[in-house]
């Protein structure tokens, strides 16, 4: 029934219509005899209609008539699903009950034309079919196109060929395991050529994404036999010759379809291989089950043999390391790697073509981004690029090319096909979960927890544990890539221009008619006409910094039909306007990273809401909005996690009243992140109403939760016992409806886990804590509304060694004046000053940052400054002695200079006059330059000084 009654690629929402329309037939609602007539044809026309659709799944080669048939057919699915929905939301908002009222016309009288339409082409669409099931299937490989290279071509593949060789040398069985494209099947093939003649016998298969096991095994047993034959063996050649020639006999004799054909033949090749070294290699494994039939056949023989299989699904890849003890090779490509194979493509396409290649040569590090290093998708590209000459701008060809083109360019084929492989395989609701991805931006980071609420806002999935498995088996095909933030992916680029270009071939994705559209995404906003969107169930808007503004949403809430609505992001989204209340199948609010400071009371009338995000925003205060909630997911931005209560298990037997605003809700979960407290609480319940005392069920069913929020009358010791001794717990919200005669005192032993501790309370002075008490508390709260003076009162929070925060929040309509507020909030602020840590208090919002701790730090912080400044000092000093030794240095060196100076003159007198003359002149001026050069150097040193004396006193 699930699958039935899900929306899917190939169906459209005829699954949802039909269970749609068997619910109206059945004894739930009163219907006028028209109507229900009607109901009833459109039912029986649409039953084969859906039958053949779900047939047709992964037929090939449909000609243009079966494709438009099937279009209208989905087309006309979801016009009916949105004309039975209007139709059951105005029965059941009739004022008795599910009863059709108006004996006016039938409503679906206007479907039924239509209906027998379709149903009529069907019978002709099933001939079609048949001829198309009987037709033999082509047995080509895109993988081919790559195979048997001339190993100079493959940039990198001789290392990995030799890494791979190596790893053979040490490890019996190999898996390699990479997404499409990577090069698996090619370094595979390379590491078989070279090593076949040191192999008795040998087998390569290509496996396809839905084999015949008998075909495959067929294949191996002939590939071994003929390989044994040509190179001969340890056995005699008349012996061996013997062996192949019995089983195929025995092959012969079995029919394909006979009982136990299978094991016989898996028997005669173990058999055959028992005594042989050889190498098997199974390129392509999509499916565990199939690897177990072919992994039978070979056995271990401690003879040296070699098995080597390739997969893109990591789930097969480690399953085969744990089950069978193979080494898996991840293989991955560089980037490096990755931009030489990119030059040799380009250089190679240009020469084969005349054209200069000086015109790529900057365009091999953008083919490779886009690419992400995939050697298949270089390739692919860098002909494709090739081909059309150079021509247009690379930005606008590429963007042509991914949009318009991808699936009909001829060079993009052999890419094509090996993403279709990986598609084509997928079963129809994987196949249709993985397609909606295509409504995402290139390089779009896609958060796990929004994807799955989309997908059952959309009707693809009903359940969010089995929306979960199916992302990840999207994940373990390598379809989907896991960033290194836990919980987020992306599509790969030209995986992502591959399911667009299937979106729009099979018409899941419009671009025109938009008023028949489910889902809409957009980042950033330009005039989006909200009003033409009159059927979405999907809306996510993100990361909307203007254009989106609060008179928008009431546009945005006329979409009645909304089940997922995300404002994520937008900067000025401050409120949320009163007509949310319009949105009555809304089961997703994400308005996270907003200003939004607060939820309208309307919310509360939204009876199928299931999560509100608010992690990010100003809100903080939820208990009002949802009284009754009993599932609550919580966390940060990227981590959160849930638990639910069972459903038999309803605290408050007597809350359910239908229509009254007050329901209970097994299924509400509330995502936030907020300031305070520090430490997130998950899985986190607050029960909801007021109790005597703790109710039975808490004890019994919440024993291990790690957040616990209850309103009590009074709490007894054996209640605080309780609480104490649960396990896990790490936040606690006690709330006080009548203020105890005594403070609790919370004595030593238990809450060995507590971080964080709020009491809601009309009076202060409500709790006491002993040594030993709550020895891991970090935070403490607590709502006070008014007080009176008492004496002799000491909370006692010395008592608590870890203790970073302690918050005060008083009711709105008193404030922290009250004098039995104030002298409390002056108690604990005198215990604070004296507390060993540092302690922050917060007063409606007003901070304080007490406690001896801060002292000691202040005084630290004293004692370094001053140690600092004396450091600096000294420092001074020894740098003015360097300075004056620098100048008493260039004192003497002027000295010695007029020294020399004299006695040159003195040993020139004898000379004659004009030879004195000249050597005066020349030492004269050799003189001056001296000086000036002395002169600058005094200058300089005398200028650093000054500057090094200036700094180190504006420092001081």
């Amino acid at each position: 029934m699930e699958r039935l009654a899900t929306v899917t690629a190939t169906t459209g929402a005829l699954g949802p219509v039909l269970a749609k329309l068997a619910a109206l037939l059945g004894g739930e609602y009163e219907l006028q005899e028209g109507t229900r007539r009607d109901i009833v044809s459109i039912k029986s026309d649409l039953e084969p209609v859906h039958d053949l659709l779900e047939k047709s799944w992964g037929w090939e080669d449909l000609d243009a008539a079966y494709k438009d048939w099937m279009a209208e057919a989905r087309e006309l699915s979801y016009d009916l699903e949105n004309g039975i929905d209007g139709f059951t939301l105005g029965l059941e908002r009739g004022d008795s009950g599910f009863i059709q009222r108006e004996a006016t016309d039938s409503p679906f009288k206007k479907f039924t034309e239509s209906v027998k339409g379709v149903s009529k082409r069907c019978c002709e669409m099933q001939k079609i079919g048949d001829a198309i099931c009987n037709r033999s299937k082509l047995n080509t490989d895109p993988r081919d196109l790559f195979f048997h290279k001339d190993a100079s071509e493959l940039v990198g593949m001789e290392e990995k060929k030799e890494e791979l060789i190596k790893l053979l040398q040490k490890h019996e069985m190999v898996c390699i395991v990479g997404s499409a494209g990577m090069g698996k099947t090619t370094v595979a093939d390379l590491v078989y050529r070279e090593w076949e003649d040191a192999f008795h016998c040998r087998a390569f298969v290509s496996m396809h994404p839905s084999p015949n096991t008998m075909e495959i095994l067929d294949n191996i047993r002939s590939q071994i036999t003929n390989s044994a034959t040509s190179a001969g063996s340890g056995t005699e050649p008349a012996v061996e010759q013997d062996i192949i020639n019995d089983i195929s006999i025995s092959l012969s004799d079995k029919s394909d379809t006979e009982p136990g054909a299978k094991e016989h033949i898996i028997n005669n090749i173990s058999i055959f291989l028992s005594e042989k070294r050889y190498l098997v290699i199974i390129d392509g494994i999509w499916r565990w089950d199939e690897w177990e039939v072919i992994r039978k056949a070979l056995p271990k023989n401690n003879l040296g043999s070699k098995i080597i299989m390739t997969t893109r699904i990591n789930g097969i890849a480690e399953k085969c390391q744990s089950e069978q003890g193979a080494h898996v090779y991840r293989y991955s490509f560089g980037y490096w790697e990755a931009i030489r194979l990119s030059e040799m493509t380009l250089k190679n396409k240009s020469e084969e073509r005349g054209i200069l290649e000086a015109n790529a040569k900057d365009l091999h590090s953008k083919i490779v981004d886009m690419c992400e290093a995939v050697p298949l998708a270089v390739i692919c590209l860098c002909s494709a690029w090739a081909e059309g000459g150079y021509g247009p701008e690379w930005d606008t060809w590429v963007s042509h090319l991914l949009m318009d083109s991808f699936l009909t360019t001829p060079s993009l084929k052999p890419l094509v096909d090996s993403l279709s492989l990986g598609f084509e395989d997928l079963p129809v609701h994987l196949r249709t979960c993985f397609l909606y991805c295509s409504v995402y931006p290139r390089g779009y980071f896609i958060e796990k927890h929004c994807l799955i609420r989309k997908w059952i806002a959309e009707g693809f999935v009903s359940q969010e544990k089995v929306a979960e498995d199916y992302l990840d088996k999207l994940v373990s095909r390598s379809l989907l890539q896991p960033e290194r933030v836990e919980n987020i992916y992306r599509v790969h680029p030209l995986m992502l221009a591959f399911l667009a270009s299937k979106a729009k071939e099979d018409n899941f994705v419009a671009y025109e008619d938009v008023s028949h559209t489910r889902s809409l995404v957009v980042l950033g906003l330009d005039g989006v006409p909200f009003t033409k969107f009159k059927h979405l169930r999907v809306l996510e808007i993100d990361r909307c910094s203007e254009g989106l503004e609060n008179v928008h949403l009431v546009d945005i809430c006329g979409m009645i039909w909304l089940r997922y609505l995300a404002l994520r992001g937008c900067d000025r989204i401050t409120e949320l306007p009163q007509e949310i209340a319009r949105l009555q199948h809304l089961e997703t609010l994400d308005v996270s990273h907003t200003p939004l400071r607060k939820l309208p009371m309307e919310i509360r009338e939204l009876q199928r809401l299931k999560t509100v995000d608010i992690r990010n925003t100003e809100v903080n205060e939820l208990s009002w909005i949802f009284p009754n909630s009993l599932t609550v997911r919580a966390g940060a931005t990227f981590s959160v996690q849930e638990v639910s209560l069972p459903q038999e298990v309803n605290p408050f037997p007597d809350s359910y009243s239908y229509g009254d605003g007050d329901v209970w809700r097994k299924e509400l979960s509330i995502v936030f992140f907020i300031s305070r407290p520090q430490v997130v609480p998950v899985p986190r319940c607050k029960v909801a109403r007021r109790h005597l005392s703790i109710p039975l069920w808490v004890r019994t069913k919440l024993l291990c939760f790690t957040s616990l929020d209850i309103r009590l009358c009074k709490l007894e010791k054996m209640e605080l016992d309780f609480l104490k001794g649960m396990p896990e717990l790490k936040v606690l919200a006690l709330r006080f409806e009548i203020h105890p005669r005594a403070p609790i005192a919370i004595t030593g032993g238990g809450f060995s886990k507590l971080e964080a501790f709020f009491v809601d309370c009309r009076l202060p002075r409500v709790i006491t804590f002993e040594p030993e008490a709550m020895p891991e508390v970090k935070y403490l709260e607590f709502k006070f509304y008014t007080g009176t003076v008492s004496q002799d009162y000491s909370m006692g929070i010395m008592h608590l060694p870890k203790l970073e925060k302690v918050v005060f929040r008083c009711s709105e309509h008193y404030t922290d004046d009250s004098q039995g507020i104030s002298a409390t909030i002056d108690d604990v602020r005198k215990e604070a000053i004296e507390h060993p840590n540092v302690i922050t208090l917060l007063v409606n919002g007003k901070k304080e940052v007490l406690g001896s701790g801060r002292r000691w730090i202040s005084r630290a912080r004293k004692a370094i400054t001053e140690k600092e400044i004396e450091d600096m000092k000294k420092d001074f000093e020894k740098r003015e002695m360097e300075i004056e030794k620098r100048e008493r240095e260039i004192d003497e060196t002027v000295e010695h200079i007029d020294k020399q100076c004299s006695r040159i003159l003195n040993a020139a007198l004898g000379r004659s006059q004009p030879d004195k003359d000249d050597a005066k002149a020349r030492i004269q001026e050799e003189i001056q330059e001296r000086m000036i050069v002395l002169e600058s150097r005094e200058r300089r040193l005398s200028s650093r000084a000054a500057e090094r004396r200036r700094a180190k006193f504006e420092k001081i």
